[in-house]
């Protein structure tokens, strides 16, 4: 089985949310496709909602199916060669699950 087949559905949105943040960074992306993380960004800050969350199931469902499409969206229009790149430098490092400092991109300085 493939590692990737062994992760959590959420562990395997961070890890999309990440490459896509990795992606982001990158010079090579094209300028056009730099909105679509701002609106991941903007659809999970914002109070509006399609549906309110606090409608059981329904209101956190409609989030996921939003960010996942944006994610698929994203993914599907950024150059293979560019998206394959990051992806082999994210699985090459040990990344925690759900560490808000990967996506805020907060780290500890190097010393040396």
């Amino acid at each position: 089985m493939h590692k990737s087949e062994q992760q959590s559905v959420p562990a395997r949105f961070w890890k999309k949310l990440i490459l896509m943040k990795r992606i982001y960074q990158d010079p090579r992306l094209p300028k056009k496709l730099k909105f679509i993380p701002g609106l991941v960004i903007a659809y999970l800050l914002s109070p509006i909602d399609i549906i309110p969350d606090f409608i059981p199931v329904l209101g956190y469902l409609d989030d996921l199916i939003v960010v996942g499409f944006l994610l698929w969206l994203f993914f599907r229009l950024v150059p293979g060669e560019l998206a394959e790149y990051h992806r082999v430098c994210l699985e090459s490092e040990q990344i925690k699950p759900f560490d808000l400092k990967e996506l805020t991109g907060r780290k500890k300085a190097d010393t040396g």
